[in-house]
C-alpha cells in the first residue's frame, strides 16, 4: 500500500499539522506501507529527502503573501506520487488548487481524503477568493477528517459536507510523558535552576508568544494572582512585553526560550497549572494542553468555540474561563492556587482524558482504517453531526 500526504510543511517545522503529517507517515512506515510527503519548500530550490523512511519532496517557494507559499511543480511532484491514499492537509490550498488545474492528478489515487485542521481565519482575503476551489475540494473528497465535533460546528465550511466527515481527535504518544526516576530527578534540577522550589504554586504557559496566543492578557490576569509563579516560554513578538512585565520585574515571572521537547514535557511536570489562553479562532486544537493533561497538570483555557474547549472540559480537566474575560482568567488560575484538593481531582481527570481519548495508536489506528474503507474508531460519545450549538453542552 502507498500513501501520500500533501501539505504547507513538514518536519523539522515545528507545528501540531506537521505533528500529524509526521505521526500518520511514522505509522504508514509501521505497518509496511510506502510513505510520501509533498510540501512547500522554505526557499527557491526543491529538494528530496527520506525521513523516517517516508520520502519528503519540497516545491520551490517563490515567495509567502499573507504566509501562503507560491510553490512551483506541486502538482507535477503529487503526480510523481501514485499510491492508494492522498491524503491532503487543509486549508493550505496548494493540493486544492493542483486538483483544480489538473483534474487528472486525481486518477493517480484511489481515495482522496482531506483533513481539515481549520478554517482559513487569519488571511481572510484567501477565504473569499479561494472558498469556491476549497468547496469543490471537499465536495470529490471521499471523506473528511477533523480532530473534533467543534471543528464542525465552529466552521462556517463543514456543516455542508457533515454525510462524509469522520472525527478523529489527534494523538500523542503517551509513553514520552511518563513519570520516572530519571525525569524526576530531571524535574528537580529545573525546578533549582529556575529558583523555584518555594514558589509557591507553578503556573506555566508555552507557545509563540503573539496577541492571538493571548499572552498578553495571560500576562495581565496574573498581576492579580498571589501565592503563584509563572513561567512563561517561547520567543515572539510579545516577548519584550512578557519580559518588561510589573511580574516579571519584581521576580513573580520568569521567561524561557522555546524549549526542545523533554525539557518541555519535564517542565510540564513541574507545573501545577498550564495555561493556554488563546483567543483567535486559529487555535483549532492546542496539542500543548493535551501534552499537559498527560503530565497530570490541569488545564485553564479562555471558552473558543473551536476544538479547544472539547478538549479541556470545563470542572473535568481543568477550568475554562468566558473568552477574553482577564478577570475571569486570574479567577480561574487563583481557584486553582488556592484550592490544592480541587486541582488534584483535575490532575486525575485530566491524565484520564489523556490516556481515553487522545492515544497516538488509537489515532493511528482509526486513519489506516479509515483508508481501508472501514467505519473508523470513535472516542466515547462523539456524535458526528451536531446541532450548531451543542458544542456548548459537550463540556
Amino acid at each position: 500500500m502507498k500513501l501520500t500526504q500533501a501539505g504547507k510543511a513538514y518536519e523539522p517545522h515545528i507545528g501540531g499539522v506537521e505533528t500529524v503529517m509526521r505521526e500518520v507517515a511514522t505509522g504508514a512506515v509501521d505497518r509496511g506501507w510506502e510513505s510520501r510527503v509533498v510540501v512547500a519548500s522554505e526557499d527557491r530550490r526543491r529538494r528530496q529527502e527520506t525521513r523516517d523512511g517516508t520520502v519528503v519532496i519540497r516545491t520551490p517557494t517563490l515567495a509567502r503573501p499573507l504566509s501562503f507559499p507560491l510553490t512551483v511543480g506541486f502538482g507535477a511532484a503529487l503526480a510523481e506520487t501514485e499510491a492508494d491514499v492522498l491524503l491532503v492537509h487543509e486549508p493550505t490550498l496548494l493540493a486544492a488548487l493542483a486538483l483544480r488545474s489538473r483534474p487528472s492528478l486525481r486518477n493517480g489515487f484511489d481515495q482522496i481524503l482531506v483533513w481539515w485542521h481549520s478554517d482559513i481565519i487569519r488571511q481572510r482575503a484567501l477565504a473569499r477568493l479561494y472558498g469556491p476551489i476549497l468547496e469543490r475540494h471537499l465536495r470529490a473528497a471521499d471523506h473528511i477528517i477533523v480532530a473534533t465535533p467543534h471543528h464542525i460546528t465552529s466552521s462556517s465550511v463543514l456543516p455542508r459536507h457533515a454525510d462524509k466527515i469522520e472525527v478523529i481527535p489527534y494523538g500523542i504518544d503517551l509513553s514520552l510523558y511518563e513519570w520516572n526516576p530519571s525525569r524526576a530527578a530531571r524535574v528537580e534540577g529545573l525546578k533549582d535552576e529556575l529558583g523555584l522550589p518555594d514558589a509557591g504554586t507553578l503556573i506555566v504557559s508555552a507557545g509563540r508568544l503573539a496577541r492571538y496566543k493571548g499572552i498578553d492578557q495571560l500576562v495581565a490576569a496574573f498581576e492579580q494572582v498571589e501565592g503563584a509563579h509563572l513561567v512563561v516560554a517561547g520567543d515572539g513578538p510579545c516577548a519584550e512585553d512578557v519580559d518588561n512585565s510589573d511580574a516579571a520585574r519584581s521576580g513573580r515571572l520568569t521567561r524561557m526560550p522555546h524549549l526542545d521537547h523533554e525539557t518541555f514535557v519535564d517542565l510540564l511536570h513541574a507545573a501545577d497549572i498550564f495555561a493556554m489562553p488563546s483567543i483567535h479562532q486559529s487555535e483549532a486544537f492546542g496539542i500543548a494542553q493535551v501534552e499537559a493533561m498527560a503530565c497530570r497538570t490541569p488545564v485553564v483555557t479562555y471558552d473558543l468555540p473551536t476544538g479547544v474547549t472539547w478538549v479541556n472540559r470545563h470542572g473535568e480537566t481543568g477550568l475554562v474561563a468566558p473568552l477574553g474575560d482577564v478577570e475571569a482568567l486570574a479567577r480561574s488560575l487563583q481557584q486553582l492556587v488556592d484550592e490544592p484538593d480541587y486541582r488534584a481531582e483535575l490532575a486525575d481527570g485530566a491524565h484520564e482524558r489523556a490516556h481515553v481519548t487522545f492515544d497516538r495508536n488509537d489515532m493511528l489506528d482509526a486513519v489506516f482504517t479509515l483508508f481501508g474503507g472501514a467505519d473508523p474508531w470513535m472516542p466515547p460519545n462523539v456524535p458526528l453531526q451536531l446541532d450548531p450549538a451543542q458544542h456548548l453542552l459537550d463540556r
